[in-house]
């Protein structure tokens, strides 16, 4: 983040800068950020005779570092839903943690290969033109974490399938 002012006064205390500023726009204002690093550079232009000052800020995810936790948790379970044949469906899962968190979905203990048809998006399922014989049975989410290979299954979700909707014309 970089951030451009006219005058500044700074402080940083407990990792986080405060920024007392004025803007010829705005006046005298205060902002704070949770920062791990930073650094000031002067920068002038001469045409003007103004000085800059431009702090590049590393600013720290408010959640903090990435910590891979074996207890994480399905937050968000897979429900089982009622859809026309056809028609498009989406399956929710998601976790407590997401620390190098990877998903897949499984089908009757195979795994659901990302196609046209059927997709993940994030850690969803989407299946776009539900059929019959192809959905049914029993959908798990699959969360591992990437680096240590510790998976866990969802609750199962299935599909009541409704009969696609015809339109007789006479």
């Amino acid at each position: 983040m970089i951030i451009l002012l006219d005058s500044l006064k700074h402080t940083v205390e407990y990792g986080i800068l405060q920024i007392q500023s004025h803007s010829r726009l705005s006046g005298w204002f205060v902002v704070e950020f949770a920062v791990f690093a930073f650094r000031v550079v002067m920068v002038a232009n001469f045409a003007r005779t103004l000085v800059s000052v431009c702090i590049v800020l590393g600013v720290s995810s408010a959640r903090g570092p990435c910590v891979e936790d074996e207890s994480f948790y399905f937050n968000v379970q897979p429900k089982g839903i009622t859809v026309r044949e056809g028609s498009r469906a989406f399956l929710e899962c998601n976790v407590s943690s997401d620390c190098n968190m990877q998903f897949h979905w499984v089908l009757n203990d195979e795994i659901v290969v990302n196609n046209t048809r059927r997709y993940q998006n994030g850690s969803n399922l989407v299946i776009t033109r539900v059929n019959r014989s192809l959905d049914y049975g029993e959908f798990f989410c699959i969360a591992t974490i990437a680096t240590t290979g510790l998976a866990k299954q969802s609750q199962p979700a299935s599909l009541a399938i409704l009969c696609k909707l015809h339109t007789i014309t006479q």
